[in-house]
Order: structure tokens, then sequence, then C-alpha cells
């Protein structure tokens, strides 16, 4: 919540609230005492309103009634252990406890002997977050600037329950004659639970029916909208000027970059993000055609100064590109809030965001949340794996390819060239909007390979997306004589390889093929790993990966894997 809050004062954002429902119990124990000045001095100092909620009406007005000063503030002294256990003991409880703490102070015994147990204890157990007054009150206040705001509202876990304020009311359970109870005390006639009005009177009914219908919130333009029925065109390769040795992440930034300069409708819908790693992934291109999102204008400090620089960091509320700061979990909320859009507001963006792949751990719970709720984005994970020992540190991963293979909703690729990256990227960004589809993940290198100057056949590229194909075929084997009998050889062996120990794998078939001529040798490259195994589960010996087998020897053969992670 924090790192989010400095983003939320970074962008001068408006019209958020934040509601903190404030039980003096938590689910194990009881919360902390004054814990909510810790909440409140976290929000005020990035610059939110806060509104500290803490009794009702009828409590304020005991406050105000004789011994009202001493009943502040023994409420407000009291720990929150105690007054939870008060609050499940009942009336008598606060009775003895009130008279042992405070009944000698002026005013206290008038204000025992004025109450039954009841209504004593319906007085103290009054907390600002079950009376509406006090919260229509405090919206109506914050509603009436843009500022954003955060509402501390005191509750009483399990209010009106049989169990309200037990320490282990997170995992109790009514009996049902507690229910029953319950039942009779809110005036609900049995079999008519589920009623909309049911403890109210036709007529009363009829009432309350109109205020719903009539209601600011359903006269609105509808809040839901039916998910990816916009499709926008995406090319079918993205262009990218390839070098003759190049990394794939110094092609995904030339990919963005004629994305930046692209006159197609679909570019206006891209947004890119990063963890302040914008410079480091290779986004600075897209960042200099498309423009830093800021809610107002803001002017490159650098520039205005006439200072070098290849990066515009200039502001602009039409901007593209949002810049966070170093919290990858952050990254991933907005990855998964933006490509919720459709959902939420009709109106589909394209999210594209970077990390470094070591640490896509940090923000593992925001990420499966926005595989849960079905949002699509692309997360570029770049720098990645052991090739990159030279850059030190953690910047070496090796098992996050099985975080992309375990996560349902995202779909985990790691091509080794830049042609394949250009063909990877465009079906990924539709295959984001397809009602069947799912997010990307491509993990990327900084590891320069020399690039092939070749073009892909058709079957080639439907290989690619499906997930692995030869760079070396497998030769043709020496048909059966008329028996139906295979002239014995030597072994047939699949050289496997993924992403950037390309040249390790193309060296190791080339000696092979010199040692051992007659070897029945072939290279097979996988570029993802995840769906092969997904069309393996589906379709078993139909699968790609089984036909691919078949053609390299099929059960006969050795296969070795090279991969730069964890195999």
């Amino acid at each position: 919540i924090f790192e989010g809050l400095m983003e939320s004062w970074k962008l001068n954002i408006k019209n958020s609230w934040f509601i903190v429902d404030y039980n003096r119990q938590s689910l194990d124990k009881p919360t902390e005492d004054n814990h909510f000045r810790l909440i409140d001095r976290m929000f005020s100092a990035n610059k939110w309103q806060v509104y500290v909620l803490k009794y009702g009406k009828r409590l304020e007005a005991a406050f105000r009634g004789p011994g009202g000063k001493s009943l502040r503030r023994w409420v407000n002294g009291i720990d929150n252990f105690t007054y939870s256990t008060l609050s499940f003991q009942g009336g008598n409880a606060f009775r003895t406890k009130i008279h042992q703490d405070i009944g000698s102070e002026l005013g206290i015994a008038e204000f025992l002997s004025s109450h039954t147990d009841e209504s004593l204890f319906s007085i103290l157990t009054n907390l600002a977050g079950h009376d509406f007054n006090v919260l229509f009150e405090a919206f109506e206040d914050a509603a009436k600037t843009d500022k954003p705001a955060c509402f501390i509202i005191y509750t009483l876990k399990g209010y009106s329950l049989p169990i309200q304020g037990h320490r282990d009311n997170h995992g109790l359970l009514l009996s049902q004659k507690q229910i029953d109870q319950y039942r009779e005390q809110l005036s609900i006639p049995l079999g008519e639970e589920w009623g909309k009005y049911p403890n109210f009177s036709p007529e009363r009914q009829a009432l309350i029916q109109n205020y719903v219908t009539n209601a600011p919130y359903n006269n609105t333009a509808p809040r839901n909208y039916t998910p990816y029925t916009e499709v926008i065109d995406i090319p079918e390769v993205l262009p990218c000027r390839v070098d003759k040795k190049m990394s794939t992440q110094s092609a995904f930034g030339q990919i963005m970059v004629e994305i930046g300069k692209s006159k197609e409708p679909f570019a206006e819908r891209v947004i890119t993000m990063a963890p302040d790693v914008t410079t480091s992934t290779n986004l600075s291109g897209f960042l200099n055609l498309r423009g830093m999102f800021s809610m107002e204008e803001m002017k490159d400090l650098a520039k205005e100064q006439k200072i070098m620089s290849m990066n515009k960091w200039e502001g602009r509320p039409k901007g593209q590109h949002i810049q966070l700061g170093i919290a990858e979990n952050n990254l991933m909320s907005l990855l998964a809030a933006a490509g919720h859009s459709s959902f939420l507001f009709g109106q589909r963006l394209l999210p594209i965001g970077t990390v470094y792949d070591p640490f896509i751990s940090r923000a593992l719970d925001a990420m499966n949340y926005g595989c849960y709720i079905d949002s699509r984005f692309m997360l570029v994970a770049t720098p990645s794996g052991l090739t990159l020992s030279r850059e030190g540190g953690a910047h070496q991963s090796i098992y996050t390819p099985l975080i992309g293979m375990g996560q349902p909703g995202i779909i985990h690729l790691e091509p080794a060239y830049a042609d394949e990256l250009a063909l990877v990227m465009a079906w990924g960004l539709k295959h984001m909007q397809k009602l069947d589809g799912a997010s990307i993940y491509l993990r990327l290198s900084t590891r320069p390979l020399h690039q092939d100057n070749r073009q892909f056949s058709e079957k080639d590229q439907q290989d690619c997306l499906s997930g692995a194909y030869w760079r070396v075929p497998p030769k043709k084997t020496t048909p059966p004589n008329k028996r139906g009998q295979k002239k014995k050889g030597k072994q047939p062996t699949i050289l496997m390889f993924c992403g950037a120990v390309a040249p390790e794998a193309r060296a190791a078939y080339e000696q092979l093929t010199l040692d051992h001529p007659n070897l029945p040798l072939s290279l097979l490259q996988v570029l993802s790993p995840d769906l092969l195994y997904s069309d393996f589960q589906e379709r078993g010996e139909n699968s790609h990966i089984s036909e691919l087998l078949r053609e390299g020897g099929g059960r006969e053969a050795k296969v070795v894997c090279v991969y730069d992670s964890h195999p």
C-alpha cells in the first residue's frame, strides 16, 4: 500500500477513495493499539485527506451527557482486546468494567443508572462504521473536492451477531438456533430469508423499490461491459530493424520504436510502464516518441537547461508511457488494471510492462490476481538467465519460466532471435484480445546473438507460434525393407534448446556432426515450453511436440535439452 501511495503522490491523482474497515480485532488477534495513527500518517504524508471515523451519533451524544468527558477518555483509552471482549460479553460486562475503572468520577454513576444493560450495550458498541449518518456526512464532505481521501472507519467484527467481538469469530459459524434467533431479531418471516425487503410492509417495500429504481447509480451509463467484443487489428509481424548481431532486448526496443512511429490504430492503444527500468529495458525510444503520462503538462528540465540526453522525460496527459518507482508490485497491479479496461470502460488497452526477470518474484501476488480476473497484458522480463553472469548481482534468474508455466492465465515465450520476437509479439497482442486468450510473458536477454538473414516460411511461422520449430530438421531415415525391418544404425539424437543458449546448442550440433558424421542428429528450437506442454496436455499424441519428436526419431530418439533455466 505504501508503494502505491508514493505513485499517487507522484502523479497527483484525484477522485480516489480508500476505505479502511478498521476492526478493533484482526483475524487471529486484536489489532495493535493505535495502529490507526500509523495508517493516518502514511496517507497524510502522501497528501491524502484522512477521515478517522470512530463513533456513531448515539455514542457521541453520550459523550455530551453526564460523565461524558470521562466516558470519552475511557472509551478512547481502553485497549482493543478488552473492548472486543466486552462487546462479546454484553452490557453488564461494560457496566462492571466502567464502574471499576471510572465509577467514582463525576457523572458516571448517573450515566450508568440511566441505562439498562441492553441500551448501555447498544450505545457503547455504536461505532462509526455501523452508523450510516456518520458515514454519509464524511462521504459528502469528501465529495466536495477532488482530493484523494482515506476513511479509517471503526467497526466491530461480527456486528450484531452472537459471536460479535469473540477473538475466534473469523472461524466460527452460527448454529441453526442462533440463525433462527437472528432472523426473528430482524423480523424476517421464515422462508423469506432471500427476499428483497422481507421485513417491511408491502407499502414500505414499494417505497424502497421506487427509491432504488430511481437512484442515480441505476440511471447512468452501464458500468459493466461485454469483454473482448472490440478487436484491434495487429500486423502479422511487427516491423523490426535487425542488426547483424543483437539481443532480444535490443530487438524489443527496436520493435517498440516502430510501434511509437506507427500510424496504425493499434499503436494508440499501446501503453507501456516500467518500475524505474525504462532505459535499461530499452523502452526509451517509445518514451521519446509517445511521451510520458502525467496529469499535467511537464517540461523536461534537462532539455530546458540544454543538457544533452538520449531520453525525453516530457510529461503530458496523453503520454503513453507510465514511469513507476522501484516497486514491481505496482507494475503488476497497473498491468492488471490496464489489461482489464475493456471490462471497466468498454475500451481496450494493450499494456506492455517491463521488469528485470529476477524480480518478477516481487510481484507474484499482483500477477496472480491479475491473471485470476482474466486481465490481458504483456509482461516483458529482461534481462534474464544465467547468461547474464557478467552483469553481476542478482540479475540472473533460473526458475522464472516455472512461474510462467505454473501460473494460469499467462503464456510464457522465450524467442532467441529478433525475427522470432517480432512474430511472437504480434501474435501475443492478438492473443491477448481473444475470448479464450491469455496474458503474455516474454523472457528476453541482453546477450547479443548473430542474426540469421532469413525469410520465415509459413510452416516455420506456424511451428514457431505452436512452441517449437526445426533449426536443422532430421534427415529422412532409410525406409523399411520388404520385410518391414529397419536397417540398424545409430540412435537418433535431438538437440533441443530454448532462448539465449542458441550459440552453444548450434556449436554442439556442429561438433557432433564432425565427430559422428553418421549420427542421425537434428536441432530443435523451443520458443515456448508452456505452449508445448499445454498442447500436449490437451491433444496428447496429436500435439505439436509429439509430431516433432516422431519426426526426430520417435521413442528411439535421445533428447538432449539445453536451456538457460531450470530444466
